[in-house]
């Protein structure tokens, strides 16, 4: 049996409508004398109609940091949601928002996300946050890996809340699970591979990364198992071994898909 833990109270508010007047959220720099990063602290959601809320402050790797980071596929740019950013509008993709929808508790909690911790609009800022991302996510207490909503067939039982699929519901969540188009980035490899701990998540539940492979392994041997999952947990093992390699990455990962082209060979590096 395949259990999903419950993260928390996954509170969701309808986003609210913003008119023309509705300021947009502006950024202060960071200061590049310093390994400097932004961190969201994610407001907890008090009601169900709460809209998501979120402020930032700016902080570095020398003040320890304690922190959680995303990983999550950007999706479409031309479909976005409004969040709130410190009372302005700051839009967010749709699937970033349903994962902040869902990953939301009833307090508060910090996490790295780079769509919103990166001014996207600051070309310097951006290369300026490229070199260190390995770093960010090896730093990171835990990195959560979004895979969305659940499919509506998985058994759901009202007691405990666990997405528990078994027989066919099984076999339609393993192929559901390793065809997705999340391990088609190329940023998981990093972002896997370099993570101390792991997470799986899919709506408002979540599953280790460990308890996550044995689930899939279930329905076919490892060895058969989505190439794209196993061969990112031969990475994860051997992180510090000649398999590593930006030489052999780029013909393990040769199939993975990025927005700019520079990103084939940063999303590699550690």
């Amino acid at each position: 049996m395949m259990i999903l833990s419950r993260r928390g109270s996954a509170l969701r508010g309808a986003p609210r409508r913003h008119g023309s007047e509705a300021k947009r959220f502006k950024y202060r720099p960071l200061d590049t004398s310093v390994d400097s990063i932004r961190l969201l602290i994610l407001k907890g959601a008090p009601s169900q109609d709460s809209a998501l809320s979120c402020s930032l402050f700016h902080t570095s790797f020398a003040e320890s940091p304690h922190y959680e980071a995303l990983s999550y596929e950007w999706g479409s740019p031309a479909f976005t949601k409004p969040m709130q950013v410190e009372g302005a509008q700051l839009p967010i993709g749709e699937n970033l928002y349903e994962a902040l929808v869902h990953l939301r508790l009833t307090e508060d909690c910090t996490l790295w996300i780079d769509a919103i911790c990166i001014n996207q609009d600051d070309p310097a800022e951006k290369q300026y946050q490229v070199g260190p991302m390995g770093f960010i996510y090896h730093r990171a207490e835990r990195v959560l890996v979004w895979l969305g909503l659940p499919m509506p067939d998985l058994i759901i039982e009202d007691d405990n809340k666990r997405l528990v699929p078994n027989g066919k519901d099984l076999e339609m969540f393993c192929a559901w699970s390793w065809n997705h188009t999340y391990w088609s980035r190329v940023w998981i490899v990093q972002e896997i591979a370099l993570a101390r701990k792991l997470t799986v998540c899919i709506g408002k539940h979540d599953m280790s990364w460990a308890r996550y492979l044995a689930t899939l392994q279930r329905h076919i041997s490892f060895k058969h198992l989505g190439d794209k999952i196993r061969k990112l947990d031969e990475k994860r093992k051997g992180r510090h071994g000649p398999s590593n390699r930006l030489e052999q990455l780029l013909v393990d990962f040769q199939h993975t898909k990025c927005r700019e082209t520079k990103d084939k060979i940063y999303g590699f590096l550690p």
